[in-house]
């Protein structure tokens, strides 16, 4: 899924991923702590986990310090096992930072390749067991639409489909990477404008 204003309770993962961006934050893992209902009607937890939420908008090597920022400011209590979470299985767990920092990223989801395989999919009929003969014959057209679609891009003449309104959250995201890095944002106030920007809206 994109990184955009989203219900909290609807996706099955919310945001990025070490490898792909997008599951960052597991929604189970706010649903098991307990976390919906005061996300959507305690404005404290709701700033803290957008905040959270925020962190691979960041340069890599801002990360961690302002993790141990949000960490120390903490409210006691429900958020503690969030924390614990986030810390020792992204902070300091498997992946380096740079794997699920998105900074200056224009593409940070994996909607296209979901996109693609939906297409070719659809291109198969739909069907689940494809006979061997028949797939290569499939894959061996999509390896010359490739080649087209390469040459198309590469010249200008054909561009990425976005929605006006992922467009706009794009320009927002840009615009502060841009303050950013012209040093007229701190790393605390890129976390905090972007932690605005994007991140799953309450349930009225």
């Amino acid at each position: 899924m994109d990184f955009n204003t989203v219900p909290f309770r609807r996706p099955t993962n919310l945001f990025y991923s070490s490898v792909n961006h997008t599951n960052f934050f597991p929604f189970s893992q706010g649903q098991e702590l307990g976390l919906t209902v005061a996300y959507d009607k305690d404005d404290g937890t709701h700033r803290f986990i957008r905040s959270l939420m925020a962190l691979p908008f960041l340069p890599a090597q801002e990360i961690e310090a302002q993790f141990n920022c949000l960490h120390q400011n903490c409210p006691p209590g429900l958020l503690d096992d969030l924390v614990n979470y986030v810390e020792t299985t992204w902070i300091n767990g498997t992946y380096p930072l740079e794997c699920w920092s998105v900074y200056g990223q224009p593409i940070r989801t994996n909607n296209d390749l979901e996109g693609y395989h939906n297409a070719l999919n659809r291109r198969a009929g739909g069907r689940q067991n494809l006979p061997f003969y028949m797939l290569v014959e499939l894959l061996h057209r999509e390896a010359g639409l490739s080649l087209v679609q390469i040459r198309l891009v590469s010249q200008k003449k054909l561009k990425r489909h976005q929605r006006a309104t992922y467009r706009r959250l794009q320009g927002r995201i840009m615009g502060v990477w841009k303050d950013y890095s012209n040093s007229k944002l701190t790393a605390r106030q890129l976390l905090q404008t972007c932690s605005y920007i994007n991140g799953p809206t309450r349930m009225e």
